[in-house]
């Protein structure tokens, strides 16, 4: 199946994508985060692609495999402390990257930056006075592009 970049237009194969192991180790990485998350990521691994190159699916696939646990366990270590990183937190942080982005110097190496911003991040005071109002949102439904993905991914586990 041919599939279109909406970002540059370079047309692929989602078959050889999932074919490709670190290729398709990125999209099962990537498929973990969704929503605002998720895409706040897509931008934030922009800051990590060289200058005159493509990022390759092996970086792209260390990057997201780095920062996936540390998502899933909504918590942060740096410099010997650990924080509390909750969604909010790392989209926050990835936020004030790309707004900040061109005083930064790219590429860049590590996620350093990005945990020094989440160390000093504060929820928002609404939120901490209000926890009993706090209502659980929805599970978010998969976008038409993940389920293609993932009906994707099924056919070719079947092959």
């Amino acid at each position: 199946m041919k599939t279109k970049c909406p970002c540059c237009g370079a047309i692929n194969s989602l078959d050889a994508l999932i074919a490709n192991e670190k290729a398709s180790e990125a999209l099962a990485t990537a498929l973990a985060f969704n929503g605002e998350l998720g895409r706040a990521l897509v931008g934030y691994l922009g800051l990590f692609r060289p200058a005159n190159s493509s990022l390759s699916f092996d970086r792209v696939a260390t990057l997201l495999g780095q920062l996936l646990p540390c998502v899933q366990a909504q918590q942060i270590q740096r410099d010997g402390k650990t924080y509390a990183a909750p969604a909010e937190a790392w989209i926050y942080g990835i936020n004030t990257m790309l707004a900040t982005r061109h005083n930064l110097k790219l590429p860049m190496k590590n996620h350093g930056y990005l945990f020094e911003i989440i160390s000093r991040w504060q929820p928002a005071q609404s939120a901490v006075e209000n926890t009993s109002v706090l209502v659980p949102a929805a599970p978010a439904k998969p976008s038409r592009a993940i389920s293609t993905i993932n009906a994707a991914q099924q056919w070719v586990d079947q092959q």
